[in-house]
């Protein structure tokens, strides 16, 4: 069987001991599905008692496409027949002859199972994700650190593998994947160091690869299929045939990628009189960060990760919002407030942010509750857009964690319902981004904090509920 020059590259890096995590993909048409079933297709056969796990979003989509190539388009080519396998569709397990095994899965989030728990028992050689886009990076760490436990490592020293493929998407396949290969230059094949891997008893370097696969590198693809591809919407046409990973700046992406290199500005604003606000995002729980940022005189200077609740020890007499308040009221007076400029200071009132409300004002600091809702988020988070957008709001280029707050900036996307902008939910974006976006929203309470200030006309300021 024939095989493209792009289907060899990707088969060279899963055999090479160095690499441990490989994207393949960028387009359609780049024969993913194909490269998973060749590699299953070959590697069964000359790695005995090799084993695989195969996995999509669901097992619907994962039957419909990825195992319906393997088995109705791959094997035959290769030659592999019936008598050689067989797939139990019950358990979903494709078992070869000669030991090797398929496990198939899906990655769906659930919230009964947000730590991907399901996965735990597996024990595999090389795990393969089919449309990655579709995942959540908690998914892709849960199946990561159950590869390299078979055969392929004992037996053949090669380690475990890690294989994404899938179209351009924005969530961590992009941060993780796309902006390294872009910044070493782009092009077909791209190799950086993530760590270390041990290998027949020695430790080396160990790479994840961006392997670019498009529909043009595909010799095997009929004409119609790219011809096809040419008629669809503008944003698909970007996403799917041009391999464009910015395909959404001109449609639902809140803040686009000019956005957010609009806004910054490299010199500090002016310190004469007093325009400085704090917003303050409170953990929600315990995997979440609290974050202080503030804005003077229009420009975000800098966000404060919260030590307090990385660190609390639930057996301290001392209650987490004592302590945080002791560290907010820190913040504040070190860049300038006393507590007359209190109100200044935007908090969100929603479980323990509530009792740091009360905390502070037992002390003279009668701040500002923000009250959070989807309806408050969406409406802040959009003005917050109008704000970068018009140059009200700016960002100082030498701000720490300037790279993390644009990242979690970018997979803000919105929608018109009934001609009235909506913000997508704060899960959708924490599913992209693998966490909570806790620096986006402290930057979206200091923004509404600063229009707090001169403007109480509207509902979603829920002028009712400041603290006086």
């Amino acid at each position: 069987m024939e095989i493209s020059k792009k289907q060899k590259e990707f088969l060279d890096l899963v055999e090479d001991p160095s690499v441990i995590e490989i994207f393949g993909g960028g387009s359609a048409g780049g024969s993913k599905s194909y490269c998973i079933g060749l590699l299953i297709a070959l590697f069964s056969k000359k790695y005995p008692g090799i084993r695989f796990y195969v996995a999509r979003k669901t097992l619907k989509s994962l039957k419909q496409s990825t195992i319906n190539t393997m088995i109705t388009k791959v094997f035959p080519a290769m030659g592999i027949t019936h008598d050689e396998y067989i797939i139990h569709y019950q358990d979903m397990v494709l078992d070869f002859v000669n030991g090797s095994k398929v496990i198939f899965g899906e990655l769906e989030y659930k919230p009964s199972d947000d730590d991907f728990a399901r996965v735990g028992s597996l024990e595999v050689d090389i795990a393969i994700v089919d449309e990655a886009g579709e995942i959540s990076l908690q998914a892709k760490n849960a199946i990561k650190s159950r590869v390299g436990r078979g055969v392929l490592t004992k037996q053949y020293g090669i380690p475990g593998k890690l294989i994404l493929m899938a179209n351009p998407s924005q969530n961590f396949l992009r941060t993780e994947y796309y902006d390294p290969y872009k910044q070493l230059g782009g092009g077909g094949l791209r190799k950086w160091q993530i760590g270390t891997v041990e290998v027949n008893g020695k430790q080396q370097p160990a790479y994840r690869a961006f392997l670019r696969m498009g529909a043009y590198d595909n010799p095997f693809l009929p004409q119609s299929y790219i011809d096809n591809l040419k008629t669809l919407p503008d944003r698909e046409r970007k996403r799917l045939l041009d391999g464009n990973w910015d395909y959404v700046d001109e449609d639902n992406m809140l803040f686009r990628p000019g956005l957010l290199d609009k806004a910054i500005v490299y010199e500090l604003p002016k310190t004469e009189g007093f325009d400085k606000v704090i917003g303050v995002d409170v953990a929600a729980s315990g995997g979440d960060r609290s974050v202080y940022t503030l804005i003077d005189h229009g420009i975000v200077i800098t966000q404060k990760v919260s030590s307090i609740t990385a660190n609390w020890d639930k057996n301290d007499q001392r209650p987490l919002f004592r302590l945080m308040a002791d560290e907010l009221i820190e913040f504040a007076q070190r860049n300038g407030f006393t507590a007359r400029e209190a109100r200044n200071i935007a908090i969100e009132g929603n479980g323990i942010g509530q009792a740091l409300i009360t905390c502070i004002k037992e002390r003279g600091w009668y701040a500002t509750e923000y009250t959070a809702t989807h309806k408050s988020r969406s409406e802040n988070y959009y003005q917050l857009m109008l704000d970068m957008d018009a140059g009200t709001i700016k960002i100082y280029h030498e701000m720490a964690g300037l790279d993390e707050l644009k990242k979690e900036l970018a997979p803000h996307t919105f929608e018109y319902n009934e001609q009235v902008p909506s913000v997508c939910k704060k899960d959708e974006v924490k599913q992209k981004i693998g966490r909570s976006p806790d620096l986006a929203d402290s930057l979206c309470i200091a923004g509404f904090s600063l229009h707090n200030l001169t403007d109480k006309s509207g509902d979603q300021y829920n002028s009712n509920r400041i603290i006086f």
